[in-house]
């Protein structure tokens, strides 16, 4: 994305929130994810490496990759394709909580930078092979190398790139993101599961963009110190119990069913590496 023709957008209020949180409570699945879950069970769980990401010990690779990757002139906070724009809070929830195809409402388009996702979907092909797929921290290597270093930049296209294809619901960002249901069965192969004490769905892609959705959110939280205590914890309960929030809208109020489960454990766990990886980034010297 050329950041030359990237303006800085405002905050939003709850007005535009609403659109795609109601999308995200209301929309149903297509017929097109109980192929999916069809032929992930048929083609990549049975073949899937014992090797998974598991319950925090990764949290350490995160840090020292981190620091492989740091820079001097390092501004943490900043994103290679939209240098200019503040991460507002309404802005990433607005991004984070629902796919775009489920509301007709503005993208929030510094969280989907098209470019830069595809060239990491690329990487993780390119990277993965038939008993080898990979985690978290391989995925975090893969993103720092893609934005030189800056790691909230690196949580975005972690996050957009493997939910556009883990649910294909994103493909009013751009038309690159659809994918076909093979090309989505092999980033599946390319992706780790997480440890069965997590989840135990056999979702790898969704598990993976859900665990950075909440990394990112928690870095987020940290970014936005200085904002009103309050809205933070607000932000960061809305993280906290999307699970809880999802099964009782979703499912109990609009009867939708939820194919993968709810991801709860997987979201908590990023929110807690996403709050600390902030706090730890951001005590970190310029040089």
């Amino acid at each position: 994305m050329d950041a030359n023709i990237f303006k800085e957008e405002a905050p939003i209020g709850l007005l535009k929130l609403s659109k795609p949180l109601l999308g995200v409570s209301t929309k149903g699945l297509d017929n097109t994810h109980q192929e999916y879950k069809i032929e992930l069970a048929r083609s990549v769980w049975p073949y899937k490496h014992p090797s998974t990401n598991n319950n925090g010990d990764f949290l350490f690779h995160l840090k020292d990759i981190f620091i492989a990757h740091k820079r001097p002139d390092l501004q943490w906070d900043k994103l290679p394709w939209a240098p200019h724009q503040n991460l507002y809070l309404g802005r990433s929830l607005h991004a984070l909580c629902s796919f775009c195809d489920d509301y007709d409402a503005d993208i929030m388009k510094e969280y989907f930078p098209v470019e830069e996702s595809l060239q990491f979907l690329e990487a993780m092909l390119a990277n993965s092979s038939i008993g080898h797929s990979l985690k978290i921290e391989d995925q975090w290597k893969l993103a720092l190398t893609i934005t030189k270093g800056k790691p909230i930049a690196a949580a975005i296209i972690c996050h957009a790139a493997l939910r556009a294809v883990a649910r294909n619901m994103d493909k009013r960002v751009a038309p690159a993101f659809n994918f076909p249901m093979d090309y989505r069965i092999k980033m599946a192969k390319a992706t780790a599961c997480f440890s069965m004490d997590l989840s135990k769905h056999h979702d790898p892609l969704g598990d993976t963009y859900h665990y950075w959705s909440t990394v990112l959110a928690g870095m987020i939280i940290v970014v936005n110190q200085k904002r009103s205590f309050f809205k933070r914890k607000a932000y960061q309960g809305i993280f906290y119990f999307s699970a809880n929030l999802m099964y009782i809208v979703r499912q109990s109020i609009f009867r939708h069913t939820l194919l993968f489960g709810t991801h709860g454990k997987v979201d908590r766990l990023g929110l807690k590496h996403g709050i600390k990886l902030g706090h730890w980034i951001n005590s970190m010297p310029s040089n």
